[in-house]
């Protein structure tokens, strides 16, 4: 996490791509077709790894960010973290879910 400029030395850059079927990536926002928002706490990370066991059960190939950047959050209008957002549109804030439920989620938005 990036208080105060400080930041641990193994913490990723604020924009990592993930992709269900290749090896962790660099990348923008904008080639990404879900973004996970949050400052890089636990519950983030829960979410961004339940989100990407969702997509492997149901076979999609979507790229997967993590934004820990307070800014860019900030401009999607999102208050409470994590936030789960899908081509531009804030889908769920301020909770995570579980892999079934980010499944039912998925099927409603995407089919």
């Amino acid at each position: 996490m990036k208080f105060f400029n400080f930041r641990k030395k193994d913490e990723k850059d604020s924009k990592s791509c993930y992709s269900c079927c290749s090896d962790n990536k660099t990348s923008n926002d904008a080639s990404c077709d879900l973004l996970v928002l949050g400052g890089g706490c636990k519950k983030c990370h829960n979410l961004e790894n339940s989100l990407i066991e969702a997509l492997k059960e149901m076979d999609l190939n979507l790229s997967v960010a993590h934004v820990t950047d307070f800014g860019q959050i900030a401009a999607y209008g999102v208050m409470q973290t994590p936030a789960l957002v899908y081509k531009g549109k804030v889908l769920l804030s301020g909770t995570e879910s579980d892999k079934n439920s980010l499944i039912n989620l998925l099927k409603k938005e995407i089919f």
